[in-house]
């Protein structure tokens, strides 16, 4: 199977920047001997790759079978490029890039090749808004978003626009427990869907234990004195969402007491002059916690 384009190890080496990318890795080119157990000499060759590199959508589908999407090892790429691009993580975000251009397929009744003529920006917008992290394409906030007024503790504070700058990834707003952000508008606006990201450290430096701890939780060897694994400090655990309308009277649109999750996406209807989040409880006894974004549509 060949995809339009083969993602080659220099693409990954030299950081290439893909018009159309929709998913990205950033595993070393870490390359083993065929003769594995077997092979005498070192086991393998790592070479470190930029921070993140970019995996087009034209890697993902075959350039002679209409109805045909790769995902996970069998992408379009050579052996070298494969030697990053074979982890599972990397996998996992090919994975979703593929479903949601299999969505948008169905959607408008296209063969792959045809969402990447057609609906190419509406495959990235869409990864976008579900969290996902394209390193050289920024998601773009909606206008609603950015004409709002906005209140953070009640008072307009420049810093809070961090929630609003489309970066899900390195701004966050520090929220204090009880804290409370809201869009103000003159007059009142339809509402179809509210946006939160919450940090959920994905760098894992808030969890006990150390690096190894950190990152392999499903490892098989626990010891008895293992630290017990639980949610990042930085998250969110208990929120409010609210809105008002014409007449100022606030409505609750969700209470969450259990959140387990950084994205959370709230579909409403209705014409409402405020929209607002009260973040009550932080994890793990933390006395703040942190979201990234807050987006209106």
């Amino acid at each position: 199977m060949c995809g339009e384009y083969t993602v080659t190890q220099p693409d990954i080496s030299d950081g290439k920047v893909l018009e159309d990318e929709v998913a990205y890795g950033g595993w070393p080119l870490d390359d083993h001997d065929p003769a594995g157990f077997y092979y005498d000499g070192h086991p393998n060759t790592s070479y470190k790759t930029p921070d993140t590199y970019a995996i087009p959508y034209r890697a993902l589908y075959s350039n002679n079978i209409d109805n045909l999407l790769f995902a996970g090892r069998n992408i379009s790429v050579t052996h070298g490029a494969l030697s990053s691009s074979r982890v599972m993580a990397t996998c996992a975000v090919c994975g979703q890039a593929v479903g949601t251009a299999a969505a948008i397929a169905e959607k408008y009744g296209e063969t792959p090749h045809g969402v990447y003529l057609n609906h190419l920006d509406e495959l990235q917008k869409t990864l976008l808004w579900n969290d996902c992290y394209l390193p050289h394409c920024p998601r773009k906030v909606s206008e609603k978003t950015k004409s709002a007024e906005l209140y953070f503790n009640g008072e307009k504070c420049k810093e809070a626009d961090v929630v609003r700058d489309g970066n899900d990834r390195e701004n966050a707003l520090e929220f204090p427990c009880g804290g409370e952000l809201e869009y103000r508008f003159d007059t009142p606006q339809k509402i179809e869907e509210i946006r939160l990201v919450f940090d959920s450290d994905l760098d894992r430096e808030t969890l006990p234990g150390d690096g190894c701890e950190r990152t392999h939780m499903t490892r098989c060897n626990l010891l008895p004195d293992s630290p017990v694994m639980r949610l990042p400090s930085t998250l969110c655990k208990s929120f409010t969402v609210y809105a008002a309308g014409a007449d100022g009277e606030k409505i609750t649109i969700l209470r969450e007491n259990e959140n387990a999750k950084r994205l959370v996406k709230i579909k409403i209807h209705g014409e409402f002059t405020a929209v607002g989040i009260k973040m009550n409880e932080a994890n793990s006894g933390g006395e703040t916690m942190r979201i990234f974004s807050f987006d209106i549509n």
